[in-house]
């Protein structure tokens, strides 16, 4: 799988771009400000339904227009089109997808078709972030490879919003305890599917991320990563009883104190050691290197087929050693797709068959 075409309108500085990249390598060169992640930032879009830089999309829209459009056309085993739209109307944010000229009415109808992934400077927040940013993380890997998991987190989290609202209730008396129970039940039955789905994926990726974190450093150990939950078990039966345990101090604080939405995702060392406590800057660096590695070769295992590599200016955050280990791992013969620094490591990227664009203030594009 690869991207023949990538067409941008209004989509941040760019009113109106067109690139045709190659199957290989390709690089985007240019100034600090002029654009180069901007270019990554709308493949992330196409593939992911929303920005890997975390902003809303009324930000992503070019400053005095109403809309952005990002378009590419994809070669996989024949040619297909993929499409997003966003336009502010009446004051409201209106967003479209389509696949092939056709309308897709669920976003896991759409998510998982243009694989993806990134490489960012930022990854380094998913071993220091908030537990919540690892769920993300996690949840969105597992979501590029089983549609039926995307949706039921989008139902667990309508499911987690209605029991909230309905503790107020109780506490404001403006309802009835057992008003939980059906709640209750369908909290249960969604928590249980996610958390087994959860548990069964880490069995999967944590082998392939240990290996990953050994192939960029020969010297340290790597950690392991595990699933945490509170709740003691993932049977449905166990979450309810739970539950009916702890409705007095959820009514107290009008809030769900168990379950998917504040499990964790944790990095240990051999001796049980907290990743986050111990980890040098360098070895973190690492880590977020093998994550991104081991979500490649996770999705590719489970739908047997190349993903497109993107990398936001990630080279220069990186020692010699780890550089070039990263500089092997792109030459396996995925479509890459970078951004760097104007001058950087040209020496160090001759070996790359690479097509190359030179990126210039107001949005210019060239081809050299």
């Amino acid at each position: 799988m690869y991207i023949e075409r990538l067409i941008v309108k209004n989509f941040r500085n760019y009113s109106n771009l067109t690139i045709e990249f190659s199957e290989g390598i390709n690089l985007l060169q240019g100034y600090n400000g002029v654009g180069k992640s901007n270019v990554i930032e709308a493949i992330s879009v196409l593939s992911n339904l929303k920005s890997f830089r975390t902003v809303s999309d009324t930000e992503i829209i070019k400053w005095g227009e109403s809309s952005y459009y990002c378009c590419s056309t994809v070669k996989d085993i024949e040619s297909r089109k993929f499409e997003v739209g966003c336009a502010v109307v009446s004051d409201r944010l209106k967003k479209r997808a389509k696949i092939d000229d056709i309308e897709m009415k669920k976003a896991s109808e759409y998510y998982g078709n243009l694989l993806t992934v990134i490489f960012s400077p930022s990854d380094l927040g998913l071993l220091d972030g908030s537990p919540e940013r690892r769920r993300r993380y996690f949840d969105g890997v597992i979501s590029k490879v089983d549609e039926s998991y995307f949706d039921e987190i989008i139902t667990f989290r309508k499911v987690l919003h209605s029991r909230n609202k309905v503790l107020k209730d109780i506490r404001e008396q403006n309802a009835s305890i057992n008003d939980l129970d059906i709640w209750d039940d369908m909290f249960a039955r969604s928590s249980s599917s996610i958390m087994q789905r959860r548990r069964e994926f880490i069995g999967t990726f944590c082998p392939l991320f240990e290996h990953s974190y050994n192939f960029i450093s020969d010297v340290e150990d790597a950690p392991s990563v595990d699933y945490y939950t509170e709740t003691g078990s993932d049977e449905v039966e166990g979450i309810n009883e739970l539950l009916r345990n702890l409705r007095k101090e959820d009514v107290r604080r009008s809030v769900t104190s168990i379950g998917p939405q504040r499990d964790n995702f944790v990095f240990m060392n051999k001796t049980g050691r907290n990743f986050q406590d111990y980890g040098s800057q360098g070895e973190k660096r690492t880590a977020a290197i093998a994550l991104k590695i081991s979500e490649l070769h996770f999705v590719e295992g489970e739908r047997n087929k190349r993903a497109i590599i993107l990398l936001d200016d990630v080279l220069a955050e990186l020692d010699e050693m780890r550089r070039e280990k990263v500089i092997d791992f792109l030459t396996g013969g995925n479509q890459v797709i970078l951004s760097m620094a104007h001058e950087g490591y040209d020496g160090e990227l001759e070996r790359w068959k690479q097509k190359r664009f030179i990126i210039e203030y107001g949005g210019v594009v060239r081809e050299i």
